[in-house]
């Protein structure tokens, strides 16, 4: 829902009409409502919006500047919602512009992003402009492009490190240079985006679950939700490359490291809830109980006790998103990039992808029962089994092998 001309039905206070003066060939004149062009319009206009739209946001309602965005579950709550906002208006004296209006939407496009059921990705128009964009020649072009796709870095498993030979590129002491390790960084993080990319919407009534990991040069994370088959999908991705000094950090305490960056950096998901975070380190799902840790990793648990969560140890060969995401290698080493989403969904499900659409699960768990190989197997993991380093990475779920 959008306004007609929004800024232009906001008053403006007399004692500052005098600011917005203009001088044209029929003489001075001021602005009675609040024009565009103004340092703070954005910033009063939005106030404006909250006041009149206070209380709403339980409902789904919010809004950014003079677009509002209405969400519910069924077209009964929908048609409510629209009436209380319509009420909120009209009380406000504020129109809508019925043209620039979608209601009834089960897909929109709000702040560069496309909404759907369950889901979030990144709007296409702005995808084809980055399809379309050619290589820059210049260090102001380069921050262009890294502006343009870092706004959506949350899309981009490992942006940090993909994008590191451009960063390079636009510091003050570095000569503008396009080889062959630019233009690899440069194709990787366009065919991320043209991938479709795509993140599940986060679902507050559900726990939270983080993935961390760390690598000798940098942390990778993962925010992640079970749905109602266990399946997990990604909300979020996050990683940055480690400092000068982390990187002579033990390996317990850059895990420790990786933990306390990926709790911070999601804060916002998972401030005043109880989540799960899993990472390789063993010895760090007994943190609170160890009789002498090292300082520093103290200190950074001191940081956190004000979350609540529960660490659980979960070895690499299960961990592979975060670990995936430390530990790629930078654009110009000879790597295999992952630039489709469904290929971390593969990373995360651990088995080859197939349709189990017209295939029961308790029929599939009898076969492997019946079957004297996976029989075996199944055996082996349910007695803690000690598998060889360079055996197959079998486990179990919901007796599924």
């Amino acid at each position: 829902m959008d306004l007609t001309s929004g800024f232009h039905q906001m008053s403006m206070h007399p004692d500052h009409m005098y600011y917005t003066g203009i001088a044209t060939e029929f003489g001075l004149f001021e602005y009675k409502r609040l024009p565009f062009g103004l340092k703070n319009a954005s910033a009063s206009f939005q106030r404006l919006m909250s006041i009149v739209l206070a209380g709403l946001s339980d409902l789904q309602i919010a809004c950014y500047i003079d677009e509002v965005i209405i969400a519910s579950h069924n077209f009964q709550d929908h048609l409510q919602r629209l009436e209380l906002v319509f009420q909120r208006l009209t009380a406000a004296n504020l129109k809508v512009k019925p043209s620039k209006c979608s209601f009834l939407q089960f897909e929109i496009s709000f702040l560069g992003h496309t909404v759907r059921e369950g889901q979030v990705l990144p709007d296409p128009k702005n995808l084809d402009s980055i399809k379309n964009t050619m290589p820059p020649r210049t260090k102001k072009q380069v921050r262009s492009f890294l502006g343009l796709t870092g706004f959506y870095r949350k899309f981009i498993p490992n942006y940090s490190k993909k994008a590191i030979p451009l960063t390079n590129l636009t510091k003050e002491t570095s000569k503008f240079t396009w080889s062959e390790k630019e233009q690899l960084a440069f194709d990787s993080l366009k065919n991320c985006l043209i991938s479709e990319p795509c993140l599940s919407l986060p679902d507050f009534s559900k726990p939270f679950a983080l993935c961390s990991d760390a690598s000798k040069f940098s942390l990778g994370a993962v925010l992640i939700q079970e749905d109602d088959t266990g399946f997990q999908h990604p909300v979020a991705f996050a990683s940055r490359k480690l400092g000068p000094t982390e990187i002579k950090y033990s390996v317990c305490e850059k895990e420790a490291l990786g933990i306390l960056f990926a709790i911070t950096h999601f804060k916002n998901y998972l401030y005043g809830s109880e989540f799960i975070a899993y990472c390789d380190q063993q010895s760090l799902s007994r943190i609170k109980t160890l009789k002498d840790p090292s300082s520093r990793i103290s200190r950074w648990f001191l940081t956190l006790q004000e979350y609540s969560y529960k660490i659980i140890h979960k070895p690499g060969r299960l961990n592979h998103m975060a670990d995936y995401l430390s530990r790629a290698r930078y654009p110009n080493e000879d790597s295999v990039s992952i630039t489709d989403i469904h290929e971390v969904h593969a990373l995360n499900s651990n088995c080859t992808e197939f349709n189990l659409s017209s295939f029961p699960i308790e029929e599939l768990i009898a076969k492997q029962n019946s079957d004297s190989y996976c029989n075996n197997i199944k055996s082996k993991l349910e007695s803690n089994f000690q598998f060889s380093p360079k055996s197959p990475k079998f486990f179990l779920k919901n007796d599924l092998l």
